[in-house]
């Protein structure tokens, strides 16, 4: 299902057929000491226009007719640490957490992908999380 809506919507040839989304987002980066940098985002992520993406499941009989896709998809927040010593050396430790709002958990009731199926459907309420430590040295 990565393609929805290429066969109603030629050219149209982004993942889900997403035609817009919104993401306004905040962020600081500060430098508290000499050769530190920290760095957080916070991203709220929303459709600009729901109506493609509810038409195409719909159709598939994934959803009913009286039923829609919240355009809400979900909010991010991320962050690092950067400490570089010199100009040939850097450590960096990385974050991030994604937290599903509405429109996830209509789009994942919609999987029927292994484990999830009609009978037990998925729910979507499992933030995604990501951590990286990282050393560089670059020459």
């Amino acid at each position: 299902m990565d393609r929805l809506g290429n066969r109603e919507h030629p050219g149209i040839n982004t993942a889900l057929s997403n035609p817009g989304v919104i993401s306004p987002f905040v962020g600081l980066r500060v430098f508290p000491v000499k050769q530190h940098e920290i760095v957080g985002t916070y991203v709220y992520r929303m459709m600009a226009d729901d109506t493609l993406l509810t038409a195409r499941l719909r159709t598939a009989g994934l959803i009913g007719a009286t039923q829609s896709i919240s355009k809400s998809l979900y909010h991010s927040l991320n962050a690092y640490w950067q400490w570089t010593p010199s100009r040939h050396f850097d450590v960096r430790l990385a974050g991030a957490v994604i937290i599903p709002t509405a429109g996830s958990k209509d789009v994942a009731r919609t999987s029927r992908a292994f484990p999830c199926t009609a009978a037990v459907p998925c729910q979507g309420d499992d933030p995604a999380l990501f951590g990286e430590a990282r050393v560089r040295a670059r020459f």
